[in-house]
């Protein structure tokens, strides 16, 4: 890259270089980014740092707010030109996080990448200013921060002399060329090539092998207000009183349950975090999304323990889509979910369902709601071996309430392949117990399995090919009602292919 017209530019600037680990800025106090007689706009100006109209002069910047679209790291990115013009309506800037997948899955990547537009017949090059927010560094050290530029020949090329104003929260590189600039923690960058730094940009009380950025999570999936709500004071205080054991949130207001699903999606640990509601919350006026997230085949489910206490969560409001399913919790494997109400529920997508949007092997005690599933279910959406007890939903799916009371989008789907599919099998219980299958009657299914449930929960599924009678099991031995069927996959599900016989073992 031309650096000629840098040093012009930062003529008589003090700056300090983004480089060695810990660098001492502690001296860079009067440090200033804009070469002199630069002039700025109203619009360009900051709320704390205003215009500074004694030393005006012809030079005026460009300049646009950044992290619309969810990284929230970098808040504004300038150009200041080298010659003394105005190009403040000759210069474009558009935040690329989430709608570029290449810059936004840049290994190391801080903040938004941003594509810089303009004209070098008119303007020959100037210095590119990003302020930074260092609350939103999420554990990257200022001085690790690095420029880089896509070239659409040679890829991405790295600006080692980026430089850092520390107490202006800014960093600056000199460029000559439009295209896309981004920031990177420089040792994370390197690191991913090859080169050992011994270094990896983080503050020295950052656990890296527990976190997992809010960047990472915006660029892979939706994060609705949720990030701008979460509160580190309260998910670093309820870290702390968890001690050793799994992490508890006792959640009272919005900004709460916030933060826990922040913790739950931007923590490797968060996964078994524990909830428990102290109080109804009201949700109305906040984007939610749920707890849990995809990204490319990795899931990163919630599978811990939400207790709602009896309370109520009310106007919950979710869209949601294939990769980011909809519901107060989004994804879920092998969650519990207890004495929870939701009122006035607003989702859409599918899957999507009030409590859950995709679940797989969770259960549900004691949950109720009401409200609206544009698309998906009522209680879950997408439903893999649910149980419930105790559980209902009054609610309507695509404004309309479906037939039957099913708790899931899967349980409809399933009810309906099997109202186009009329039994083929017999089963009979024997004085001695003993499940058996009618003899003489070749079976159309070869898939077939044995479905049994105590007391409404499901305790057991197995083959059923080669057998004509169902074992007397270890799970056939605990006192309770029984219900035993076969069941066959059916149009997409395992569905009920013969008669239910029912019956009780008692102490």
């Amino acid at each position: 890259m031309n650096k000629r017209m840098f040093a012009a530019a930062l003529a008589a600037l003090t700056l300090t270089a983004c480089g060695a680990a810990g660098s001492d800025t502690k001296d860079n106090k009067n440090t200033e980014l804009l070469p002199p007689q630069t002039t700025l706009s109203q619009e360009s100006s900051t709320a704390d740092e205003p215009s500074d109209t004694s030393s005006q002069g012809s030079r005026k910047p460009a300049s646009a707010s950044i992290g619309e679209n969810g990284a929230k790291a970098v808040t504004r990115a300038m150009l200041v030109p080298d010659e003394e013009i105005d190009i403040s309506d000759k210069v474009s800037f558009e935040d690329l996080f989430g709608r570029h997948v290449l810059h936004s899955a840049v290994v190391g990547l801080v903040g938004a990448p941003v594509e810089v537009d303009f004209d070098t017949g008119e303007i020959s090059g100037g210095t590119l200013i990003f302020d930074f927010d260092p609350e939103k560094l999420e554990g990257v050290r200022p001085d690790a921060l690095m420029f880089m530029w896509y070239d659409e020949e040679n890829g991405y090329v790295e600006f080692p002399d980026t430089q850092l104003d520390a107490e202006k929260n800014a960093v600056a590189v000199h460029i000559d060329k439009p295209g896309t600039y981004l920031l990177v923690n420089r040792y994370v960058w390197y690191a991913a090539w090859g080169e050992d730094t011994g270094d990896n940009g983080m503050e020295p009380d950052f656990d890296p092998d527990s976190y997992i950025s809010p960047d990472m999570w915006a660029a892979n999936d939706y994060t609705g207000d949720i990030i701008d709500l979460a509160d580190m004071d309260y998910i670093k205080r309820s870290v702390s009183e968890s001690g050793s054991g799994m992490v508890t949130f006792k959640v009272s207001n919005p900004s709460e349950l916030a933060s826990a699903c922040y913790y739950v999606n931007c923590s490797k640990d968060g996964s078994r975090s524990v909830v428990e509601l102290q109080s109804d919350i009201d949700l109305a006026g906040i984007k939610w999304a749920g707890f849990g997230w995809s990204a490319a085949g990795v899931e990163y489910d919630y599978g811990g323990f939400f207790n709602g206490n009896g309370h109520t969560i009310r106007n919950l409001t979710c869209e949601g889509g294939y990769s980011s399913p909809a519901g107060l919790i989004s994804t879920a494997y092998g969650a519990t979910v207890s004495d929870l109400r939701l009122e006035n529920v607003q989702v859409s997508g599918s899957p999507s369902g009030a409590v859950i949007g995709y679940d797989r092997m969770s259960v549900l005690i004691g949950c109720s709601a009401s409200g609206n599933c544009d698309g998906g279910g009522t209680l879950v959406g997408y439903s893999l071996n649910t149980s419930y007890s105790g559980c209902s939903a009054e609610m309507t799916v695509d404004g309309k309430k479906p037939e039957g009371n099913y708790l899931s989008m899967t349980d409809a789907e399933k009810a309906e392949a099997q109202s186009n599919n009329a039994p083929t099998e017999t089963i009979t219980l024997g004085d001695d117990y003993i499940v058996r299958r009618e003899e003489g009657i070749e079976t159309r299914y070869d898939n077939l399995q044995w479905h049994i449930e105590r007391d409404g929960e499901r305790v057991l599924e197995r083959g059923a090919e080669n057998e004509t009678e169902l074992p007397r099991l270890s799970q056939l031995t605990v006192p309770g009602h029984y219900k035993v069927c076969l069941q066959a996959f059916v149009d997409g599900y395992y569905i009920p292919v013969s008669n239910t016989v029912e019956f009780d073992i008692v102490p």
